[in-house]
């Protein structure tokens, strides 16, 4: 009876301290990228605001300011990506393998390999044995010169042979 006790008190101050926060798919989008920092969170809340202020009430006068704010907004998310990764860099800097770690981050390079096709058509058949699929593959790629010699056309032009010089 004690420990149940404890344990309801505990839960208790644990969700006071601790509550449960909602978060979109956007903000978690956000989060996920190390360089924003709550500021340009904020920026970027500010921004969307003032966008839909122009779309309630579309003039001159709000489509240049939310112009100018998101045109000011992406130059300060581009230099706070860059300082980002200079950072990176510079504490990599003489790690090749860290490196190339991060150079693959930044041209987002994925390190799952394509999947291929476990179904196969040939001649209007369904293969899905592996190895019936390589015979074909294999019967394929070795007949293939051949295949193609015997749609050549023979030619008429004979040639001449030429002495040695």
């Amino acid at each position: 009876m004690h420990i149940t006790f404890f344990v309801r008190t505990f839960k208790n101050i644990y969700e006071k301290c601790f509550p449960m926060k909602t978060m979109t798919r956007k903000e978690i989008k956000l989060h996920s990228k190390p360089w924003i920092t709550q500021g340009l969170i904020a920026s970027i809340k500010t921004k969307s605001k003032l966008y839909k202020q122009f779309l309630r009430n579309p003039n001159p006068s709000s489509e240049a300011t939310y112009k100018t704010f998101k045109n000011k907004l992406h130059i300060l998310l581009r230099t706070s990506k860059r300082n980002f990764y200079d950072s990176k860099f510079e504490s990599a800097k003489g790690n090749l393998q860290s490196t190339w770690k991060l150079i693959k981050e930044v041209i987002n390079k994925r390190k799952t390999k394509p999947r291929l096709p476990t179904i196969f058509n040939f001649n209007g058949k369904e293969l899905s044995d592996p190895l019936t699929i390589a015979n074909k593959f294999c019967e394929y790629f070795t007949n293939i010169g051949p295949n193609l010699a015997s749609k050549i056309k023979p030619s008429n032009i004979t040639t001449r042979n030429f002495p040695n010089q």
